[in-house]
């Protein structure tokens, strides 16, 4: 005798619901997008793909010929040399942007209020300071105009 478990139900109790296969299909599809698109930003983010560090080239060491320079040690191979990346400064951070603008404010400049952001006023504080001390322009603040900047107070 078998039992036909679709058929067994209890008495008093309500049946579940069967669930379609539109809202399975609905959500697989939507987190895929959500996936799609995280990877997507992910790709985007300089932070996270990174070029790769250039590798010197280590010469090749010739095949040992038969006979006596087989038994020869092979000549030694100077190693190549580094190859150094100059290191550039870090951006200010916000608080150092604050006190670069305190500083250059004390210093008689006008760089607007010393919020920690780069406005007119500041870039043009900032740009005057480079160009009355003799130190080279760049895109924005770093760690040498910080520097720069204490070292005209004292």
């Amino acid at each position: 005798m078998a039992i036909d478990l679709a058929q067994f139900r209890l008495p008093g109790a309500v049946s579940m619901p069967r669930i379609g296969a539109t809202p399975v299909v609905v959500i697989g599809l939507l987190s895929a997008s959500l996936f799609g698109l995280f990877y997507l930003a992910a790709l985007n983010n300089p932070g996270i793909v990174r070029p790769p560090k250039p590798v010197a080239a280590v010469p090749e060491r010739p095949a040992a010929k038969a006979g006596r320079e087989a038994a020869s040690p092979a000549p030694s191979v100077p190693a190549p040399p580094e190859v150094r990346v100059p290191e550039r400064p870090r951006p200010v951070t916000r608080s150092e942007l604050r006190e670069i603008q305190m500083l250059l404010k004390a210093a008689g400049y006008d760089p607007g209020p010393a919020d920690g952001l780069m406005g007119p006023k500041t870039n043009g504080a900032i740009a005057a300071f480079r160009r009355d001390h003799g130190i080279a322009a760049g895109v924005e603040p770093d760690l040498t105009l910080l520097e720069a900047v204490r070292g005209a107070q004292r």
